[in-house]
């Protein structure tokens, strides 16, 4: 009588073993307090180098490339700020210049808005929601050269003659 083989059981495979809980916890805490170590640093060169970043340095909670929104309500607070204008004014002149300059943009327009910038639409797209989106490319001056209009050059002309 010859025996027939029979199948073994299938081996089983060695599995690297699972960190814990609290090593994978203190891990991830970690890798957190690098990344936000180096966006304190990195912020840190930026406003030695006079860079605004456009983040709150020690409140940020929201990672790498958070950044801080304007909406309609914080502009017409500012805008009340800074002209001394009634809220309600204030509020009817932000929302109107903002359709006209919505309206310009959508009709093709370039902006030309010193010290705002210039700004021209690149790209429109309709949503599924029956909206359209607008795509538009901003640009800003870069800082005055010496001997621009009303600016002073830094150097001054020998005394008078009479001197």
């Amino acid at each position: 009588m010859t025996k027939t083989p029979t199948k073994s059981a299938p081996k089983a495979v060695a599995k690297p073993a699972a960190k814990p809980a609290g090593a994978r916890a203190a891990a991830a805490a970690s890798a957190k307090a690098e990344t936000a170590t180096t966006i304190e640093a990195i912020e840190a060169l930026a406003v030695e180098a006079g860079i605004d970043t456009g983040t709150d340095t020690g409140t940020e909670a929201a990672g790498i490339g958070a950044t801080r929104t304007l909406r309609k309500k914080e502009l017409v607070e500012r805008v009340v700020a800074a002209s001394g204008a009634k809220k309600k004014i204030a509020k009817d002149i932000v929302e109107a210049t903002l359709q006209v300059l919505g309206e310009a943009l959508a009709a093709g327009e370039q902006l030309v808005l010193p010290p705002f910038g210039n700004a021209h639409k690149t790209r429109e797209k309709d949503t599924p929601s029956g909206g359209s989106t607008m795509t538009v490319r901003l640009r800003r001056a870069g800082a005055k050269k010496p001997g621009a209009e009303g600016e002073e050059t830094g150097t001054e002309g020998l005394a008078d003659t009479a001197e």
